[in-house]
């Protein structure tokens, strides 16, 4: 695995069809992975070079997702906001981002607090949406939440069509 860069283009891919884990590349080389943590959950871990985060689905009535790296503790916590297609990602004060989810779309936007741009950006690609390109706003690559933010889009975006295949088949 090589490390992660963030200016050059991005794609998640689905190892198998039958297969929950994902592959972050750059060029055809891989710069990280996502798989699930068990196979009944949908908590998920993130690797790069540099370190590993966990995405931890917590609560029922208040449904929120911790971000846990492997070398500092809690990261961020997510508080979804469903009735907006959307939510919050905390990084603590001062470092809010928002989430906008496009269920008919499948895409996420990443937006920095209030900002109506998005930095980042994952649209699921191919008939059974089995990955994804990223779109990545170059104010990012100095940003150190980059790696998670690239990785939470695109669990949200997994989290979003999970949702819609048990909305349609219920």
């Amino acid at each position: 695995m090589k490390p992660f860069r963030l200016l050059t283009p991005l794609e998640w891919r689905q190892r198998g069809v039958w297969r929950s884990a994902y592959d972050l590349s750059s060029a055809g080389e891989p710069v990280g992975e996502m798989r699930p943590r068990k196979w009944w959950s949908g908590d998920a871990i993130f690797t790069t070079t540099a370190d590993e985060w966990t995405f931890a689905s917590v609560g029922t009535w208040r449904p929120r997702v911790i971000v846990r790296s492997r070398s500092g503790g809690e990261v961020a916590l997510f508080h979804p906001d469903t009735w907006n297609s959307g939510g919050h990602l905390d990084f603590g004060p001062g470092r809010h981002f928002q989430i906008f989810s496009h269920p008919w779309k499948f895409r996420i936007e990443v937006r920095r607090g209030d900002s109506p741009t998005p930095i980042v950006t994952a649209n699921a690609r191919g008939v059974f949406r089995t990955g994804a390109t990223l779109d990545i706003h170059p104010s990012l690559e100095s940003d150190p939440e980059a790696p998670v933010l690239v990785a939470f889009s695109f669990y949200r975006l997994i989290d979003v069509q999970n949702s819609s295949a048990i909305a349609t088949t219920a």
